[in-house]
């Protein structure tokens, strides 16, 4: 990507993390052990605690984008977040059935 030219050597081995906490974030949705709200707040707590400037991590609908309820099954977790002078962005689908 583009954006890898704004990254130093420290924040390349660190952008992957990003996609680790939508990876997590989504396997507990799949559990089913927490709310979605809670869920998001605890991302983006992470991103922070790892150097991140998360600016959101949200669980939407796949249809519309609007926010998930937990009678939603077919998912995505989206995210941006701040990482040196970049701006990453990520997402993952998911189906809770």
């Amino acid at each position: 990507s583009s954006r890898n030219g704004y990254l130093n050597k420290k924040q390349m081995l660190k952008a992957p993390m990003l996609q680790q906490v939508l990876k997590q974030l989504a396997a507990k949705l799949q559990a089913g052990t927490s709310t979605i709200k809670k869920l998001e707040s605890a991302a983006i707590e992470e991103l922070k605690e790892t150097g991140f400037e998360p600016q959101y991590v949200v669980v939407c609908r796949q249809t519309d984008l609007q926010p998930a309820t937990r009678a939603d099954t077919e998912l995505v977790v989206l995210a941006a977040a701040v990482l040196g002078k970049a701006r990453l962005i990520d997402n993952i689908e998911l189906s809770l059935e």
